[in-house]
């Protein structure tokens, strides 16, 4: 399938990199910034490069020369978070008002709330195919970081299923219940169906539902197996319905392919995977001072299930999917890469006298 752009927070067709004028620009703009409002003192610090194992994601780099210093990520990281309170404290009245009247804002401000989100961080997006229309929907996900939700909701409108200690979390866990998130209890068996009957209710709803299918995040460098207790929500939804008798699984695909202009192999990957043990803030705050992440989202074919599917096929079945896609993203972002460096490697061809 061919891959297809969307406006500025996207990959262009044309192919740009983190490194062309734009990005020249706002990195200038920083600087300029960084001038004004910081001290003298800080502005002669050597530069600076990301790195997981410093604190909040900062290191000194010696691949780096100029003017730069830790002022840059520091002031993106201030960009950030400042424009994030804004954009949050701006539409949260009106999400607040869509969810108690039950609106259809409610799915189209998350929509919104992330597509900016996307900006502000440096994230671009390549679409391979595209959302299946049908309702009910079930979207199957690979998972790597939170990054994940706030890429996929920048494509579509759609809500979540996350583990219950989410919910609890500071700052995340509101944003997460304004999102519509369904909360489910993974450590107690007994609680699946409950978990399940209220996927079902959402997709009977109207929404499209995003199952993580891995049930935790990975490094990014491989897809766990899936498991097929969540997708149990399908029978639910086509049990409880007296107008569907199917519903839509499509499997979805994230790979992150570049960091910085660089392709993202296994040792860079670790700095966009959240997984593990490892603590939010600083992980957040890292990709913050990144400035420009790319990300393959490959969408497979939908699939409709009836009563009779099992779920444990509908599992293997977008596992398959999913890994397959993964790695597609990768090796083609890979060889658009080497095509563009041997471009620039080449001399130049002389005109004809």
């Amino acid at each position: 399938m061919a891959a297809s752009y969307r406006d500025s927070i996207f990959l262009p067709a044309d192919g740009l990199k983190p490194s062309d004028a734009s990005f020249a620009q706002g990195n200038a703009i920083i600087l300029r910034l960084a001038r004004v409002l910081l001290p003298k003192r800080l502005q002669g610090l050597r530069n600076t490069g990301l790195h997981t194992s410093a604190p909040y994601g900062f290191m000194p780099c010696t691949a780096r020369t100029g003017a730069n210093s830790y002022v840059e990520p520091m002031i993106r990281c201030l960009f950030v978070a400042l424009s994030f309170v804004t954009l949050t404290l701006v539409l949260l009245p009106f999400q607040l008002i869509s969810m108690v009247f039950k609106l259809p804002m409610q799915r189209s401000i998350p929509y919104i709330y992330h597509r900016i989100l996307c900006r502000l961080l440096g994230v671009r997006i390549r679409e391979i195919g595209k959302r299946s229309p049908d309702f009910p929907l079930l979207i199957v996900a690979n998972h790597a970081s939170w990054l994940d939700i706030v890429v996929i909701t920048a494509l579509t409108p759609a809500v979540f299923v996350a583990k219950k200690e989410v919910a609890g979390w500071p700052v995340f866990g509101w944003l997460a219940k304004l999102q519509r998130t369904v909360f489910i209890d993974r450590e107690r068996r007994h609680r699946t169906g409950a978990a399940t009957q209220e996927i079902a209710e959402r997709l009977l709803g109207g929404d499209a539902v995003v199952l993580f299918a891995e049930g935790t995040s990975s490094d990014g460098n491989r897809i766990l197996p899936f498991r097929s207790a969540l997708i149990g929500a399908v029978h639910h939804a086509i049990g409880n319905s007296t107008h569907h008798d199917r519903v839509t699984v499509q499997p979805m695909s994230l790979a992150y392919v570049n960091l910085n202009g660089l392709p993202m192999g296994r040792a860079l990957r670790s700095r966009v995977a959240w997984y593990g043990d490892a603590d939010l803030i600083p992980h957040l705050l890292g990709v913050c001072a990144t400035g420009a992440i790319d990300v393959t989202v490959s969408w497979g074919e939908p699939i409709s299930y009836d009563m009779n599917a099992d779920r444990k096929d509908i599992a293997r079945i977008a596992e398959h999917a999913v890994r397959t896609m993964t790695a597609r993203g990768r090796h083609m972002a890979e060889a658009e890469t080497r095509q563009t460096d041997q471009t620039l490697t080449e001399p130049p061809v002389a005109a004809a006298t």
